[in-house]
């Protein structure tokens, strides 16, 4: 036995006392003895010392067996006591036993000290050890019953023989109804053979996991998550399984308007920028397996900035909103409507059916959008400017086709708007031609490269000059002077006709000033 022993002696003969100690040394016992002989001796070292046993004598002055046993068994519940005698009648040893002594040893048999201690020592260990066993097993009971996970227990023949209460929320299976029945009742998994793969995983490696689609009682399906693992007995035979089961339905769920968010616009619903990108690259996948022609049709609706500055931007939400709808009931299920930003949308079309097919599909858009708005006592007549690119013919990726797509767009609006027009080779040509215009014009303005040329103004029946016509021209670096007429639309749709208006006539007055400052 490990350690030292700390056993209390209520004993009022000193002799006996060195009899017992001597014995537990003989015995080969390590036990520090605490001896009293009084009740308050008694109290006192219950309340200080951390006992392992007690030996108590029958017959102590003032201190009876009776009074011992219940301070003992008042003061330190579950100390085990042995009885010291030098003689007892048998029907009293019975009596005791029946109150709480553990065993009892006559004096005259010391002999027997030693393993009546060992014994009950062991006793009270096997107690404990019930005790927390019993303890454990409450507390997984409660959690059992508790915990919001479902909890089911099948034997090694794969049969359901126990459930805890969150299961049957769950599923909406009471007990009785899946008590003796396999998995599978559970089961929506259209592929039979899902727990015969499970039941043979488990029996490879023990333990499984994994995401499973069940039914409810109700017929409902829904998503959970799924662990199972054996249990091993004697031999490391598998005597039972225990799986827990999650309802995953709200996290799905969350995902999904997650991914919702992510991939549509906010305002009108529809695909954005990602999700159209995802849905061009499907629909050009597509066509090169089974030689189809993808159209895509870039949709600008024509002044909807005066819609907005005029009528407000909520109006103008609402518009977009009424538009978006009438785009999609304009298409097939199988077509894409997004929206890219402010009035632009997108249509995708995986299997145009030709150039006539598009035609249709255009004519009724152009219809649709024609339909006149009223919103507010506001009655708002509509048109808009499209562009379409075809695959192959105009692009054989995505980027390249939306490009493309909005190149056709702006020669349909520069064409009188209410239009659409098909990408053409030159109409790229003009779009890179637009581009190197605005960026070029971008650095004339910084760095001042346009330039006022005046030209007198002569009465014919004077031959007086009698004013001058101021002329705008941009000194460009590679080609030389050039007249508005070269990049007049260009400023006027990119917004830099505003630092044009505002810087010609204030130089036109600063060097006007100058001649007369001269004289002139």
């Amino acid at each position: 036995m490990d350690g030292t022993l700390k056993i209390l002696v209520v004993e009022d003969a000193e002799a006996d006392f060195r009899l017992i100690t001597r014995q537990l040394h003989k015995s080969g016992l390590k036990a520090e003895c605490v001896r009293v002989a009084s009740p308050q001796a008694l109290a006192e070292a219950l309340a200080r010392d951390r006992l392992d046993l007690a030996l108590v004598d029958y017959h102590v002055p003032g201190l009876e067996i009776q009074d011992s046993l219940g301070r003992i068994q008042a003061d330190a519940p579950g100390l085990p006591v042995i009885l010291m005698s030098g003689s007892i009648g048998e029907e009293a040893a019975v009596e005791l036993l029946k109150q709480g002594v553990w065993d009892f040893v006559l004096k005259d048999r010391l002999a027997r000290l030693a393993p009546a201690i060992e014994r009950s020592l062991r006793e009270v260990a096997q107690q404990n050890a019930r005790r927390q066993a019993e303890e454990q097993m409450r507390l997984a009971a409660v959690a059992f019953e508790n915990t919001l996970e479902g909890i089911l227990v099948a034997d090694a023949g794969h049969q359901i023989i126990s459930v805890n209460r969150a299961f049957t929320q769950i599923t909406g299976y009471m007990p009785g109804q899946v008590l003796g029945r396999e998995l599978s009742v559970l089961a929506a998994q259209e592929d039979g053979n899902f727990y015969a793969r499970m039941w043979a995983w488990l029996a490879e490696h023990g333990n499984w996991h994994g995401e499973v689609l069940n039914r409810r009682h109700g017929g409902q399906t829904y998503p959970a998550w799924f662990n199972i693992a054996a249990v091993c007995g004697d031999a490391s035979v598998v005597t039972h399984y225990v799986g827990v089961l999650t309802d995953i339905s709200e996290r799905k769920a969350a995902q999904a308007r997650i991914e919702h968010m992510a991939q549509h616009d906010p305002l009108t619903d529809l695909p954005n920028r990602v999700l159209l990108a995802d849905r061009m690259q499907q629909a050009i996948a597509q066509a090169h397996r089974s030689n189809l022609q993808v159209a895509v049709l870039f949709v600008d609706l024509d002044h909807f900035k005066h819609i907005n500055d005029s009528l407000g931007h909520a109006i103008g939400d609402r518009v977009l909103i009424d538009v978006s709808c009438r785009l999609v009931h304009s298409v097939r299920a199988s077509d894409t409507v997004a929206r890219l930003s402010g009035d632009e949308f997108v249509v995708l079309l995986p299997d145009a059916g030709g150039v006539e097919g598009v035609v249709r599909v255009v004519a009724g858009i152009t219809g649709a959008i024609a339909e006149p708005l009223q919103l507010e006592g506001h009655r708002i007549r509509l048109s808009a400017s499209i562009g379409v690119s075809l695959f192959p013919k105009d692009g054989r990726e995505a980027s390249v086709l939306l490009t493309n797509a909005d190149h056709a767009m702006y020669h349909a609006k520069t064409s009188g708007r209410g239009n659409y027009r098909f990408f053409s080779p030159e109409m790229d040509a003009k779009a890179r031609e637009r581009f190197r215009i605005e960026a070029d014009l971008r650095e004339a303005l910084s760095r001042r490269r346009l330039r006022l040329f005046f030209q007198p103004q002569v009465d014919s029946r004077t031959a007086r000059v009698d004013g001058y016509e101021a002329l705008l021209r941009w000194a460009h670096p590679d080609r030389g002077l050039l007249t508005p007429g070269s990049f007049r639309s260009v400023a006027e749709e990119t917004g830099l006709i505003a630092p044009n208006g505002e810087w010609v006539p204030k130089q036109a007055c600063t060097e006007a000033s100058g001649w007369h400052a001269n004289g002139l």
